[in-house]
């Protein structure tokens, strides 16, 4: 008999290979249970028994007391199957009261047809423009909104940029001070030449917008520093509140530039459990002086947590309170909790709610310390 196991996780102990199955093309779809299954047999007649058959569902499924895995069983028997759910539901159940959605790809049309769909979500939900690099050019999803306009729904608001100045180190394109210690000689390298990084931090600057900038590598948190040096003084950064997304190798030597122009450093803690990849990356000295946590809070540099991963908020504290790229730099669960709510804010509540922040208002602080209540199921593996 296969177990159908609940699961909050993008993590699966299979190799990687995947073969959708999308009844419903909606980016947040809600197909009927016979749809879903239809779907998935005709996709399992072409598909090896190796792979796995994924398809996202929402309430209509969730809702349907046939949808278990006897079901998925009596269809596609010597399939692996992935459920998965999208809705808002799961992320409160998770402890999780706001969300910010970086639009890959999306237009700003799609993403008020989106909006639509999930008007209903209570998690807050802030949507974030991500323009992607094409070679020297930008795909850009400009979306010039303002005022009224940034708000797609009651509980949805665009604001905010994010640019990808760089890769990671996984891949070896994290643009880096010194080569990487397993490829001799190479650096990484950076997805825009300096004139266009002062561009993309001088429109920040004009339209008054929090830039949120993907930057991993060293030199490229050099060049960043240096960009906007020369377009605005630290007091207009610091009003600004910027975001290097990431800074895995932040060096301890531009520490002092970061908490001068205010910029806050969010770390993802997926990112600090692969310590043997980091090590064959930097090496045993230079990692020990990199994925700053603890040093970067004991600098005055403010820190904080996302997911960009795993959604659970219990596994990412963890995560960030163990540190297994750099035990060091492990956090205590009250400062990891902090970083992964107070600090996340991104703007003010509505009035009635001064001085609070939306990530403030996540029980996960509660979860932390209690049991927490029994929780719907979100997705499915089946093994």
């Amino acid at each position: 008999m296969r177990l159908l196991i609940p699961s909050s996780f993008s993590e699966v102990g299979a190799p990687w290979c995947e073969a959708r199955s999308d009844s419903d093309p909606s980016p947040t779809p809600d197909p009927a249970l016979q749809p879903l299954l239809d779907s998935l047999a005709a996709v399992a007649r072409r598909t090896p028994k190796d792979v796995w058959l994924m398809s996202s569902v929402g309430g209509r499924v969730f809702d349907d007391p046939r949808a278990t895995r006897f079901v998925l069983d009596s269809v596609i028997p010597d399939h692996l199957v992935w459920i998965n759910g999208w809705s808002g539901e799961q992320v409160l159940a998770m402890g999780i009261t706001s969300v910010q959605d970086m639009t890959v790809g999306y237009e700003l049309d799609r993403a008020r047809a989106v909006a639509r769909r999930a008007s209903a979500m209570r998690p807050h939900h802030r949507v974030i423009r991500f323009p992607i690099p094409a070679g020297r050019t930008v795909i850009s999803n400009d979306w010039r909104v303002s005022g009224a306009d940034t708000a797609l729904a009651p509980t949805m608001h665009i604001s905010g940029v994010k640019w990808v100045l760089d890769g990671t180190p996984v891949e070896q394109l994290a643009l880096m001070r010194r080569p990487y210690a397993d490829r001799p000689g190479w650096y990484g390298r950076a997805n825009f030449p300096f004139d266009t990084l002062r561009a993309i931090v001088r429109d920040a600057l004009r339209r008054r917008e929090q830039p949120m900038l993907h930057a991993v590598g060293d030199s490229t948190i050099a060049l960043v520093i240096a960009a906007m040096r020369a377009e605005g003084p630290d007091s207009a950064w610091r009003a600004l509140r910027p975001r290097l997304e990431h800074a895995d190798a932040l060096g301890r030597d531009q520490l002092a530039d970061i908490k001068k122009l205010g910029i806050i450093v969010v770390q993802n803690p997926a990112h600090l459990a692969i310590p043997e990849i980091m090590h064959a990356r930097w090496g045993a000295e230079r990692l020990r002086r990199i994925d700053m946590m603890r040093s970067l809070l004991d600098s005055g540099v403010t820190l904080a947590i996302g997911s960009d991963g795993p959604l659970e908020p219990g596994l990412n504290v963890m995560l960030a309170t163990l540190h297994p790229n750099v035990p060091s730099e492990a956090l205590t669960r009250e400062q990891a909790v902090i970083a992964y709510t107070r600090q996340r804010r991104s703007r003010p509540l509505p009035s009635g709610n001064a001085g609070r922040s939306r990530r403030e208002c996540s029980p996960i602080s509660w979860c932390c310390r209690r049991t927490c209540p029994p929780r719907r199921p979100t997705s499915y593996r089946r093994r």
